[in-house]
């Protein structure tokens, strides 16, 4: 078993030595938690913590480190991951909400969604996301579903369909149809139009393989320069 904590690596000196906390506010919000007996992995570069704990309070990692030493609230709901392992949250920077199962994500059943996204990123550790080329009305709708807390899920970062050359649409991805940039102008304002729909970066191919002999289409470095 293996339970996911947030992204966060412990801070220095965490989990060497004994941590205090607070009890948890009153102001609403996230909520507060132990997770407690499991093998915690606080960081890359830091040794595992037999037995160790991690203590949420308000939605933020306050404590990591032995069990033993970690002191936990009255009232923080208390998780029992013994015999599994505690990880920090990870980032997957190269995903697509693009199958069927994503589709139409404002009217989905929020259960059918909770699970589709358990089993495709959250059961893996993922809980951060960028999407570098789905359609973005969609997600921006998944993202607002998620964010409500109508269905849990990751941290979504999203770029909105992937910018060609003229005629650049990679063979893989037809029948669809992706953007193209022509001239510089027109890239920096349809990277401004982009990022005021809500996208968060922007996603293009340089060179795009538009037939199976591998022919590609190359985009003009005068329209690279603008677009970034």
């Amino acid at each position: 078993a293996t339970v996911t904590a947030g992204w966060a690596a412990a801070a220095p000196g965490r989990g060497q030595e004994p941590a205090q906390a607070e009890a948890p506010s009153d102001a609403g919000g996230s909520p507060s938690i132990a997770i407690v007996g499991g093998t915690v992995f606080p960081a890359p570069d830091r040794p595992p913590i037999e037995d160790g704990a991690v203590l949420v309070v308000d939605g933020r990692i306050e404590a990591v480190g032995p069990r033993a030493e970690v002191e936990i609230p009255a009232g923080v709901e208390v998780i029992d991951a013994t015999d599994g392992s505690v990880l920090p949250g990870c980032w997957n920077l190269h995903v697509h909400f693009t199958p069927p199962e994503f589709m139409g994500a404002d009217t989905l059943p929020a259960d059918a969604l909770a699970a589709t996204l358990r089993g495709m990123l959250l059961r893996h550790g993922f809980v951060h996301v960028l999407d570098t080329g789905s359609f973005l009305e969609n997600t921006l709708a998944l993202r607002e579903r998620i964010e409500s807390g109508e269905a849990p899920g990751p941290e979504i970062w999203t770029a909105g369909p992937p910018f060609t050359a003229p005629e650049g649409t990679p063979i893989y991805v037809r029948p669809i149809v992706l953007p193209a940039l022509a001239t510089p102008e027109e890239a920096r304002d349809s990277v401004r139009a982009r990022l005021d729909q809500g996208a968060d970066a922007i996603n293009v191919f340089t060179g795009s393989p538009v037939a199976w002999d591998e022919s590609a289409v190359l985009m003009d470095e005068a329209v690279v320069a603008a677009v970034t």
